[in-house]
């Protein structure tokens, strides 16, 4: 199928209030060909099985999801709000999601849904809310200098050796979906670098195999 490809840098491909991308290949491919978005309401991207790599660096009012369907999905967003635009549905569908240099990935009351097998993100501002489908590795890379970080999957979940980092709370949850294998399993060490509470929760088993601490906070 044909791409879409951009000039990368922080200029706007695509300026609307509504952004839909429809694409037979990939849309956007790494930095250099990543598709610029500014959407005052939803950006929506469907690669058709294939990467997407999407830039809202420049966009006036940050990054609000529609339904982003790919396969390796990234989306750099730089100093932006992550925001959810589509309410209960999934904003993001494909085996991998990247989010670096976010600021604020969801709301404390409003999670981005997505079904991911693998996730990673760097967040400077404001909480970290992921409510994921399906089995989950938070992957390296994965920390919040904001406030709280609050994974949930359905399910298991796992942290692996990098682990995660957090200024505020951390909550990261596996449900029961009414299996056996809904554990939250920690490989990686999981800290709280402020008054954070941390709270761990399985569904079936928590396996901790490294160390997870709270600076001035509990666990």
């Amino acid at each position: 199928g044909q791409d879409i490809i951009g000039e990368g840098g922080t200029d706007d491909d695509v300026f609307a209030e509504t952004i839909t991308l429809i694409a037979g290949g990939s849309i956007g491919q790494n930095a250099g060909t990543a598709i610029g978005v500014d959407a005052s309401e939803a950006v929506n991207a469907d690669a058709d099985d294939a990467v997407i790599f999407l830039n809202a660096d420049n966009a006036v009012t940050g990054l609000p999801l529609g339904t982003i369907d790919g396969t390796t999905i990234t989306l750099d967003a730089t100093d932006k709000a992550i925001t959810d635009a589509n309410d209960a549905a999934v904003n993001v569908i494909g085996s991998s999601l990247a989010i670096t240099e976010a600021a604020g990935i969801g709301a404390e009351d409003d999670a981005i849904e997505t079904n991911t097998g693998t996730l990673t993100f760097v967040n400077t501002a404001g909480v970290v809310n992921i409510d994921n489908t399906g089995p989950l590795n938070a992957a390296s890379g994965t920390n919040n200098t904001g406030t709280d970080v609050i994974i949930v999957t359905s399910s298991p979940l796992t942290v692996p050796a990098a682990g995660i980092t957090a200024a505020g709370d951390i909550t990261l949850q596996a449900t029961d979906d009414g299996g056996d294998d809904d554990h939250l399993r920690i490989d990686g060490d999981v800290e709280s670098t402020g008054d954070g509470t941390i709270s761990l929760r399985g569904g079936t088993d928590v396996l901790i195999n490294a160390v997870v601490t709270s600076a001035d906070g509990t666990v």
